[in-house]
């Protein structure tokens, strides 16, 4: 555990703020090579800034739950919540989202409505007993596009060893708002081609998450040609609409024997 800064440590940062903000307001003779190192040295302390800034809005904002725990199916080897779920993200959300817009880093949203009136936010879990600290809200108004959809990354952790034994579950937790209707889509980028395994999200139970089997089986995969891969939650019929997503997990298994 790292050391709080001691008084010396706090002597030094103040003159460190009293020295940026002279420069700042161009105080003195500063010359354009001082200038462009300045810049620089402000562009990795601001991404320092940031990371800390996120991760201390995390724990002291986000409801103490744990990030990492989920529900994984028998025998997987691979589980994962991405960020938008784990962790307060900035910006917190957007209004007029145009569509491929970033929602943080992995997760972007894609549509083709040209009146864009669309907004997300990330909202805290609403029970202390939520699977996890962190939602997304969609809100849609008036769409006279084809689609909308939610599109994550899978990070190398998932990607790797990939192979036609797997199945990929995604599970995606609404909360007590009315269940959209919702399919789940794999994209596997090889090479120059790029094969596609779907599946629609349908609820177990009552009142449980929606589940989509992705079972690779289906398709070609080569995991030495495999560059990227990605999945999309495409949201039908998405006009006049609140979908809050509470939780969204991606875990991989291999196929039961037969």
């Amino acid at each position: 555990m790292t050391d709080s800064p001691s008084l010396l440590d706090s002597l030094r940062s103040r003159r460190a703020i009293a020295a940026w903000r002279a420069a700042a307001r161009g105080e003195g003779r500063v010359s354009r090579g001082q200038v462009a190192r300045l810049r620089e040295e402000a562009r990795h302390l601001r991404a320092e800034i940031d990371a800390f800034s996120a991760l201390a809005d995390s724990r002291l904002a986000g409801p103490r739950i744990d990030a990492e725990a989920m529900e994984m199916p028998a025998q997987a080897d691979w589980g994962w919540r991405p960020d938008l779920w784990r962790r307060a993200v900035r910006p917190t959300g957007a209004a007029s989202v145009q569509g491929g817009a970033a929602l943080c880093e992995g997760v972007k949203l894609f549509h083709d409505c040209p009146l864009a009136e669309i907004a997300w936010r990330q909202v805290p879990a609403a029970a202390a007993d939520a699977a996890a600290p962190w939602g997304v809200a969609l809100d849609v108004m008036h769409f006279e596009g084809r689609y909308l959809s939610l599109s994550l990354d899978l990070p190398e952790a998932g990607r790797g060893g990939l192979r036609t034994t797997h199945i990929l579950r995604l599970s995606v937790e609404t909360g007590d708002e009315a269940a959209p209707e919702a399919v789940a889509r794999l994209s596997l980028r090889q090479g120059p081609n790029t094969d596609q395994v779907t599946a629609a999200l349908r609820a177990e139970r009552a009142g449980g998450p929606l589940v989509a089997d992705l079972d690779l089986g289906e398709g070609e995969v080569n995991p030495r040609k495999l560059t990227g891969a990605w999945i999309d939650v495409i949201l039908d019929r998405p006009a006049m609409r609140r979908v809050v997503l509470r939780d969204l997990t991606l875990t991989r298994r291999p196929r039961a024997e037969m």
